[in-house]
């Protein structure tokens, strides 16, 4: 119902509703929008879905909020190709709630097999950051598994952008599942990268303080390499 009644109102418009989003990320990182388009915009982090064994993949970038928000959910279980994978559940929920400031809420939505339980925070006066990590010396060892969350200070909750076993390009990128966070300019972003072995702490995490524009970059030793850890900051536009 709810994909139909999109169509109806939007497919001339915007295309069909499973096309990709022709707005990414970092659109304003080195080349500031006109001062009339330009916001620093309330947004809605999601955190996570309260399940030790879900890891979110979107969404691809922030979600600016103007009113009532409808997210739609695909949970699935990957088989060996994407047309195998088995849906598990399908559905929408909304969020409207433009008082909660950065409180964090938890929304239950209940599906055909399962309950799935939501953490989303509304952020005011925020901007958007892209993060990148690279593996720039020594090596990531074969096969280790990692985790690789983003935190700000003024919300008490994380971002996982990766937790398993991490893939690095040939050019020493690590692939992250998610890396488009919400953050509030009087706030501070930190990002914590934990390569652990049994008896061998390898921890590390960068700080930064958000930027209108342009791109920002610690690096981090955790001894078997160096990561530089990047972030891309951008500024939303909204033309009404």
């Amino acid at each position: 119902m709810y994909r139909r009644t999109w169509e109806r109102r939007w497919a001339d418009r915007f295309g069909s509703f499973d096309d990709q989003t022709s707005i990414g990320p970092m659109c304003y990182t080195s080349e500031p929008p006109t001062p009339e388009y330009l916001f620093r915009e309330q947004t809605v982090q999601i955190f996570s879905i309260r399940d030790p064994f879900l890891l979110l993949t979107g969404p691809s970038r922030a979600v600016v909020y103007l009113g009532p928000i409808t997210f739609e959910v695909q949970l699935k279980v990957k088989g060996e190709g994407e047309s195998e994978d088995e849906m598990l559940a399908f559905g929408v929920f909304y969020y409207d709630d433009g008082n909660a400031c950065a409180r964090k809420l938890s929304m239950s939505v209940p599906y055909k097999r399962c309950t799935l339980e939501y953490e989303v925070a509304l952020r005011p006066r925020s901007v958007e950051a892209t993060i990148s990590i690279k593996v720039i010396d020594g090596s990531w060892p074969e096969n280790h598994h990692g985790q690789v969350v983003a935190l700000t200070s003024g919300v008490d909750g994380k971002v996982i952008l990766l937790d398993g076993e991490l893939p690095v390009g040939p050019d020493g990128a690590i692939e992250l599942s998610r890396r488009v966070v919400s953050v509030d300019l009087r706030e501070k972003l930190i990002v914590a990268v934990d390569a652990s072995l049994s008896g061998f702490p390898a921890q590390a995490t960068a700080e930064f303080m958000p930027e209108n524009s342009g791109m920002s970059g610690r690096i981090c030793d955790l001894g078997s390499c160096k990561i530089q850890v990047t972030v891309a900051w951008s500024l939303f536009v909204i033309v009404l």
